[in-house]
């Protein structure tokens, strides 16, 4: 029997820690349905919000409560021009993330906390002030974005990205518009020339030398359960880059990690971007969302 479709997503403005307009949609379960869970579904740098709907439809249509949204600077979370905006990296996790999780714990009081977070989306979640609220973390191609850690065809990407292609954006606009080029969104300067600098060496954002750009964190003191998926064919969270970002944190509930080898899905590759394609829904998608029921625990 089919699953009941989920009810067509209301559109929000999530007000940031700081105040800033952040869009989301939330996605409920079909009328009639109480949420199991409410799910906070952090999206990668760059990335753009459609892409991920299907996936959170289906979580919904499973008796999940769903957030979609923006960061600051991104698509729907854009109130200034890009070259005015004074953001920076850690602002995700520091300001927004935060802000989203207290918005879905104010509208579904008692319900359980769930984040599902794609790259930066995973990573950033233990700067979360507020990360104790959690029940679960579900963290897909998450690591470090060390560059020397790359195949050398995408080191070869990265540094074009990194040092010629977004000083010359910054120059000229004062932003980064990779969204004109198709590389990814658009993206405020600071975040960029954060992102570049973590990139730089293999702890990322752990490294001493950018101490100063973090707040106090909670990476050593996470108290819920944690599933870290990555995939063989993945340029960015390979077998290198998963471990070397991991190995700093620590959950009393516990970490799994789970390789993907994309034959072993039936699919010919899935790289960085595609655990959340429509072609993953019979085989991921359901591993997923178990790890989240899981989390959720009994409705």
């Amino acid at each position: 029997m089919a699953p009941v479709p989920a009810l067509a997503p209301e559109v929000h403005t999530i007000p940031a820690l700081d105040g800033l307009p952040l869009g989301g949609l939330l996605f409920l379960p079909p009328a009639g349905q109480t949420p199991r869970a409410a799910v906070q579904l952090n999206p990668a740098t760059g990335a753009n919000r459609r892409y991920y709907e299907p996936f959170a439809r289906y979580l919904a249509e499973a008796g999940f409560a769903v957030c979609l949204w923006d960061y600051r600077g991104a698509q729907h979370s854009r109130p200034v021009p890009l070259a005015k905006a004074a953001y920076r990296f850690a602002d995700y996790g520091t300001l927004d993330m935060p802000a989203v999780l207290d918005w879905l714990e104010a509208r579904f009081p008692g319900l359980p906390l769930l984040v599902l977070g794609h790259s930066v989306g995973g990573q950033q979640v233990g700067l979360m002030p507020n990360v104790h609220k959690l029940a679960g973390l579900v963290a897909v191609a998450t690591s470090v974005g060390y560059w020397n850690y790359m195949p050398l065809g995408y080191r070869l990407k990265t540094h074009f990205f990194f040092h010629l292609f977004s000083p010359v954006s910054h120059a000229l606009l004062g932003y980064n518009a990779a969204g004109r080029w198709g590389l990814m969104e658009d993206l405020p300067r600071g975040v960029v020339e954060d992102w570049r600098r973590w990139c730089s060496v293999p702890d990322y954002y752990f490294d001493p030398r950018f101490t100063p750009d973090l707040p106090p964190h909670h990476y050593q003191d996470l108290r819920f359960p944690v599933s870290v998926y990555w995939a063989t064919d993945d340029p960015v969270a390979n077998a290198r880059s998963v471990p070397q970002f991991w190995k700093h944190v620590r959950s009393s509930a516990g970490i799994d990690m789970h390789r993907l080898v994309p034959a072993d899905l039936g699919v010919p590759g899935i790289g960085h971007f595609g655990f959340f394609r429509r072609g993953l829904r019979p085989t991921l998608w359901p591993r997923l969302l178990a790890d989240l029921m899981r989390m959720a625990g009994p409705p």
